[in-house]
């Protein structure tokens, strides 16, 4: 078989790929079938429901039972409702770059430790 003769073609996700003999096109062909599981995750990620919202407030509910936040007041949690985890930051920038630090990327629940609200947008009397 030559550089360039085609192997048996592949199907992915309705799209049909030809894998050539040359390294470099295979390496390119698995890249892009990495990039389409990767988006595909991601959108999967990106979809909140109102049930993702109920988790991540009883998440944070169990988690004030647990630990004391008093010297945390003030300061941003981002809860993910999938795996229950939270990071704490100065801001929502700063939870968010803990998590992907810890290789996730998925979007978070944000509230500010000790208030009802996490941002409250509007005039000052």
């Amino acid at each position: 078989m030559g550089i360039y003769d085609e192997v048996p073609s592949e199907m992915y996700g309705g799209i049909l790929i030809h894998v050539e003999q040359d390294g470099l096109r295979c390496l390119s062909v698995q890249r892009f079938l990495e990039s389409k599981i990767v988006q595909k995750e991601r959108d999967m990620a990106t979809t909140w429901s109102d049930t993702d919202t109920a988790e991540a407030k009883r998440i944070w509910h169990e988690y004030q039972e647990n630990h004391d936040v008093s010297h945390l007041e003030g300061r941003t949690a981002g809860i993910d409702p999938v795996s229950g985890r939270i990071w704490f930051g100065d801001s929502a920038v700063e939870a968010v770059s803990k998590m992907k630090a810890d290789g996730i990327d998925r979007p978070l629940f944000f509230v500010r430790v000790g208030f009802e609200h996490y941002l409250r947008k509007g005039a000052r009397i």
